[in-house]
């Protein structure tokens, strides 16, 4: 029998986040309960998808490139082990799915690849040419509007992928030891934002000025843990902690307080007008939108293993006119949250319960 441990460490990553995750609000909808109504369909194309790459023989390597970010594999990992079951797929195919992702993030990732305290996928040697090639800034006021600018292009990215998919459009790596490099015990964090254009999804894009933006950040004395699903907490405010910082725009350093506020100023007013559009969108558009947003980043895999990567006629049909169904595992589990802020010794319950259903190895909550 193959050791399927990591599936372990997977759970005990996807409950940590989960723990900060539970409870809160997301747009446009409730995800759990939107795929059911075609969680069989998608399974069975990722899993062809899998099965094709088998087949062919493909590199392990190269098929891990054509993942944008780990957080795609991470954060469509939590979304299979639960749609599989809803669909009824077997536990074979379902360790098939998790196997898969397994191996991709091995290849993405220096360590930690479950994300349960950083996103680690920069070598050592790589983060050592990263300091000394970075023009930095140490500067505190510029500071201020570089953390407005990092705002700013978050609040695209919501308005291009929505509370769903932000790892579609943006990653943070980290943390890392630069203490050597700087005074101190000091920590790296490298935030990049890729997914301005999605011209497929939103045509308009394309007249963006920009590819890419990454924001490099030092903290000095400071604790800071990202989690599978990307979230990042420090235990200091980044504002007081940060020594020294970078902004690149497709691949030019900006280093002139003139040259950020402009900068910013352009994403804050694309941003507002990318939510405009977004806001205007029927329900059924949102709906539409939504297949094209999930499948998106298997857009490269997809095309490696010879497969058409956008929506189905099959999918659309299957959520078209459709209202969110509840969804037992998300309301179960908000239930037992609400319980257990009046009885805290209930929210392990809830944990359980998740780690249950989210084990691929069993058939708990199975739908036949």
């Amino acid at each position: 029998m193959k050791n399927n441990s990591y599936v372990d460490e997977w759970l005990d990553s996807a409950i940590n986040a989960w723990e900060r995750f539970a409870g809160t609000k997301v747009e446009p909808f409730n995800a759990f309960g939107f795929h059911t109504l075609y969680a069989d369909l998608h399974v069975k194309r990722l899993l062809e998808a899998i099965k094709r790459a088998e087949k062919l023989k493909l590199d392990p390597k190269a098929l891990a490139k054509t993942f944008i970010s780990p957080h795609t594999p991470r954060y469509e990992t939590a979304f299979l082990m639960f749609d599989a079951k809803t669909a009824g797929i077997t536990k074979e195919d379902r360790m098939l799915l998790i196997g898969f992702f397994n191996e991709i993030l091995k290849n993405l990732c220096v360590d930690d690849r479950f994300a349960r305290y950083s996103n680690q996928k920069h070598t050592n040697q790589e983060i050592e040419r990263i300091v000394k090639e970075t023009d930095w800034i140490k500067d505190k006021q510029i500071y201020k509007e570089v953390a407005s600018l990092s705002m700013a292009c978050m609040e695209l990215m919501w308005a291009l992928w929505t509370d769903i998919f932000p790892h579609n459009g943006y990653d943070i790596a980290g943390p890392y030891d630069v203490s050597k490099y700087f005074i101190g015990k000091n920590i790296l964090l490298i935030k990049d934002f890729f997914g301005f254009k999605p011209t497929e999804i939103w045509p308009d894009t394309k007249e963006y000025k920009f590819d890419s933006i990454r924001i490099l950040t030092v903290l000095k004395d400071t604790k800071c843990e990202l989690d599978l699903l990307g979230h990042l907490t420090c235990d200091k405010n980044l504002t007081d902690a940060t020594t020294h910082f970078a902004v690149i725009v497709n691949d030019e350093s900006l280093t002139s307080l003139e040259q950020l506020i402009n900068l910013r100023e352009y994403v804050e007013g694309i941003a507002v007008e990318q939510y405009k559009k977004y806001e205007k969108l029927s329900f059924e558009e949102k709906k539409k939108k939504y297949l094209w947003q999930r499948d998106y980043q298997f857009k490269n895999f997809f095309k490696a293993v010879g497969m058409d990567w956008k929506p189905t006629k099959e999918e659309y049909d299957r959520v078209r006119d459709k209202k969110i169904p509840h969804d037992p595992i998300f309301d179960n589990e908000k239930r037992i949250a609400k319980w257990s802020r009046m009885f805290p010794f209930l929210a392990r319950l809830g944990l359980f319960y998740i780690r249950k259903l989210g084990d691929p190895r069993i058939d708990f909550g199975m739908r036949k």
